[in-house]
């Protein structure tokens, strides 16, 4: 119910105030100044330039690496560790951005991506090993996290106090061969992300919060997705929605029933 719900609310019939305020939170680029004004000691990647095409990438005043990406995309952010491998790729990305930037984004029926003005932009590069902490935050409070080393390729799901969860991400595992290095450590204090999330989240009924880490685990603002996988089954266990659910009607965010769900 609890997808089905939020698919038809947001996706299949989404009224244009839905659209639009979903919208103000997924443009990539905007969102920065939210996020500041909202946290002022959350970390955010640095804009080092704004671009209305690729050709106007002036790469001699950027540092040996940075990323690339659009503001109302998902999928295209690209990490250049050189700036040789730049002019190397420089045909291929030239085609592949200004293209995008010309489109919508509306895979799935995301139709609140296609009111974002497309923005070609530079940000600071962060860390070799990127790791990911994405938060499902259900009226301003995290409920439990998915968290995600790519490096390990290790997918995992915990409850706010770190413990793991009975259940995994099957669009994750589904395009990774999982690591059988499994171990783990808390990489960050679940009150810096209570905090972060009722500061960002306060007005929403639900979103998925991201967060990147670094090497040495500092945090800094990933996006809001407010349609993970265009709001589609992707976790393996059917509780998990049940609880979802329960929560998002009756606004009684109960952190207990996902502790019945610790491995």
């Amino acid at each position: 119910m609890f997808l089905k719900k939020l698919k038809n609310k947001r996706i299949d019939n989404p009224s244009e105030k839905t659209l639009i305020f979903m919208a103000k939170y997924a443009d990539k680029y905007k969102v920065k100044e939210i996020v500041q004004s909202r946290c002022p000691d959350l970390k955010i990647a640095k804009v080092l330039g704004i671009y209305s095409k690729f050709e106007d990438i002036n790469v001699k005043q950027l540092p040996q690496k940075f990323v690339i990406k659009v503001n109302h995309w998902s999928g295209d952010a690209t990490v250049i560790t050189s700036h040789e491998e730049f002019f190397n790729k420089y045909d291929e990305l030239a085609k592949y951005f200004n293209n995008i930037l010309t489109k919508k984004f509306t895979r799935a029926g995301e139709k609140h991506y296609s009111l974002i003005k497309p923005v070609l932009f530079i940000e600071e590069y962060l860390s070799k090993n990127i790791k990911e902490v994405k938060l499902h935050v259900i009226w301003g409070i995290p409920i439990f996290i998915d968290y995600i080393e790519y490096k390990r390729n290790l997918f995992k799901c915990y409850d706010m106090n770190w413990n793991e969860l009975n259940f995994h991400n099957t669009h994750a595992y589904g395009k990774n061969k999982i690591s059988i290095d499994t171990s783990t450590r808390q990489p960050v204090q679940s009150f810096e992300l209570f905090n972060y999330c009722r500061n960002l989240c306060e007005d929403i009924d639900y979103v998925r919060l991201d967060f990147y880490l670094t090497e040495d685990d500092t945090v800094y603002f990933g996006e809001y997705t407010f349609t993970p996988t265009a709001l589609n089954k992707y976790y393996t266990s059917d509780k998990i929605y049940d609880i979802m659910y329960n929560m998002y009607k009756t606004k009684n965010i109960d952190l207990s029933k996902i502790d019945e769900l610790i491995k």
